[in-house]
């Protein structure tokens, strides 16, 4: 189903794309002296306050919000710039092509206008170079002349198609996201943060995404999102933008679009469209900017918590997550599995972050419930469902700085939080997606773990692929010289051990394997559902060697890793496995899938 509307943006998406004076199209609430009037409504974002843009369309005409003024920390975790979401990245990588081009030629002319002067000294000196280097698995860019910098009118921003070029000359196309850091401390711009859809084939979730991956030379890229203020939250926001929270309800299948999930919004009122509202009972999803769950006290009454200050806390940022909506909207869960939510609307007295309630909602429309139903009687049902929606993603994490110090301290802030992303994305997704953020090596398809004696690497259901010889149990910490798997002895601890291969002529450093049980049938092994947080024993770490010999006489390079499996962590062993995933994962297969579908897995029957 393509609504109307969706049908009028994208022809009036792909009509501006041809207009110079046209930097992006979207669409937003309408309001007017504080209230809304419509849901949705067309947006126009002129380049300048001079350029011709059509104003027959019925759209609003504005200038992009691009760039964040001198603002308070409390300011800064209202909002994403949402501008962002509608921006022709091409004309962006054109202006600031323009702009570092005039740029030059300043510098040339007064290079001469000095030499004609005669004045001591060489002139002006020319501009810095930008670098890049490659740090962990982050690629860092240190651009000290500020070329990426790229003004649009009088909002400034970076160009980030530039920033994947440079990157794309040390990496191929193998990420669906892109994150980019920016080091506002070196004298980056303070841009927010804020994300860019860049592809999508869903239906469903209340939005058209077009098709602009030409404008980035891939053919694999979905989102492009950019920080300049992190927390856990934050890095869970933005990418979830290519899926949430665009939807409306109606009450009936032929009744009218109803805007509540986006009512009360605790942000800019131009954003309230793409979060969640205050009076939607989320939990505590990272979808919406009020960071509070309703408690029904089950009198007609709701007491309001606020987890503000969880989100910068060291113990408890992990707290914020998806609610079952936004993961029916991500693909992850089928819409079965979405329970009601209660809707608390107008309550007296009015919403205020520093009390806590009760609140009694206004009758009517008072406290009432919704179900996933309600969503798709009004956007129709997602498509792809949640059996054939994409569960492994690939993330390339880049900073962007004016510093030059390979040790600066901003690129092992941005490390550290790459870090705890990867497993608090796996953990906010409930074990149904997970997120590989290392850099890929043109190589790292090269690694795999063997499923039978006879694997090559090369997927293949034949022979009993969930008994890895890969994959063992040793009753003692042996395995490194006995290769033969025990059953684990009850009261006592056990150790893993997984052999990685390599078949290829270079070494593969950093490689991680995580070790995970699991009582699932062994026939009904699905990842990464059965890969779940709850169920990590441990993680190893080696650089794997390469292949030796030549010919019959070639063998692959290996490195066993190791972890300890505590006695109170066995499973019942009837039915039970252990498993491993290699990091960094197989670019293919990313929906559900089985264990000989994938080289990085494997299994183990403990019986």
């Amino acid at each position: 189903m393509v609504p109307a509307f969706d049908a009028s943006f994208v022809r009036l998406w792909f009509a501006l794309r041809k207009i110079d004076g046209v930097i992006g199209v979207g669409f937003g609430p309408k309001i007017v002296d504080g209230d809304l009037v419509s849901p949705r409504q067309l947006v126009i974002y002129k380049t300048d306050k001079d350029s011709a843009v059509p104003d027959d369309t019925g759209a609003e005409i504005r200038l992009p919000r691009l760039s964040k003024r001198r603002i308070t920390v409390r300011d800064r975790t209202q909002d994403c710039l949402t501008d962002y979401q509608w921006l022709f990245w091409d004309k962006i990588d054109r202006l600031n092509k323009r702009q570092r081009r005039q740029a030059r030629a300043d510098t040339t002319h007064r290079s001469a206008q000095s030499k004609k002067s005669k004045k001591k000294g060489s002139g002006p000196a020319a501009l810095p170079a930008m670098t890049t280097r490659v740090v962990d698995n982050l690629y860092v860019i240190h651009d000290p002349a500020g070329s990426l910098v790229t003004q649009v009118g009088t909002e400034t921003t970076i160009n980030f198609v530039e920033a994947y070029r440079q990157f794309r000359r040390e990496f191929g196309d193998d990420y669906d996201f892109l994150a980019f850091f920016v080091d506002t401390e070196s004298g980056m711009p303070d841009i927010g943060n804020g994300s860019t859809p860049i592809f999508s084939d869903v239906t469903g979730i209340g939005r058209t995404i077009p098709d602009t991956r030409a404008d980035w030379n891939s053919a694999k890229l979905r989102l492009c999102s950019h920080f300049t203020w992190v927390t856990l939250r934050t890095m869970l926001h933005e990418p979830a933008h290519l899926w949430c929270s665009y939807v409306h309800y109606r009450r009936s299948a032929k009744g009218p679009r109803e805007a509540l999930l986006h009512a009360d919004f605790a942000g800019a009122p131009d954003q309230s469209g793409l979060h969640w509202g205050r009076f939607v009972e989320d939990g505590v999803s990272c979808m919406d900017y009020d960071r509070c769950d309703w408690h029904d006290n089950r009198d007609g009454t709701f007491h309001r918590f606020n987890h503000r200050l969880d989100e910068t806390s060291p113990v408890r940022a992990k707290r914020f997550g998806y609610s079952p909506l936004d993961l029916y909207l991500m693909g992850l869960i089928g819409p079965g599995e979405v329970p009601p939510w209660t809707m608390i609307c107008d309550p007296t007295p009015p919403i205020n972050d520093n009390n806590f309630g009760p609140y009694t909602p206004a009758n009517p429309p008072g406290a009432f419930q919704l179900s996933v139903q309600n969503v798709i009687f009004e956007n129709g049902p997602r498509t792809p469902d949640h059996l054939n929606s994409p569960r492994v993603f690939h993330q390339a994490t880049i900073v962007v700085t004016k510093d030059t110090d390979p040790n600066a301290f901003f690129i092992a802030e941005v490390a550290a939080d790459q870090a705890e992303h990867v497993p608090n994305f796996r953990r906010a997704t409930r074990g149904l997606a997970m997120m590989d953020c290392s850099l890929l090596r043109d190589n790292h398809g090269d690694l795999y773990i063997k499923h039978t004696p006879a694997d090559d690497g090369t997927p293949s259901q034949s022979g009993d692929y969930f008994n890895s010889p890969d994959l063992w149990i040793r009753n003692s910490p042996d395995g490194k010289a006995n290769f033969d798997s025990q059953m684990p002895i009850p009261g006592q601890d056990s150790w893993i051990y997984a052999r990685v291969r390599n078949k290829g002529a270079r070494p593969y450093q950093n490689v991680k394997v995580n070790f995970y049980v699991t009582s699932t049938a062994h026939l009904d092994v699905r990842y990464p559902n059965d890969w779940h947080p709850d169920r990590l024993i441990g993680t190893a770490i080696a650089t794997v060697p390469p292949a030796s010999g030549r010919g019959s006489s070639r063998a692959d390079g290996f490195a066993i890793l190791e972890v300890r499996l505590p006695s109170e962590r066995v499973p019942a062993p009837a039915g039970a496995s252990v498993l491993c995933e290699i990091i960094p994962m197989s670019v293919e297969p990313t929906k559900l899938h089985a264990v000989w579908e994938n080289r990085k897995l494997a299994q183990r029957l403990m019986a």
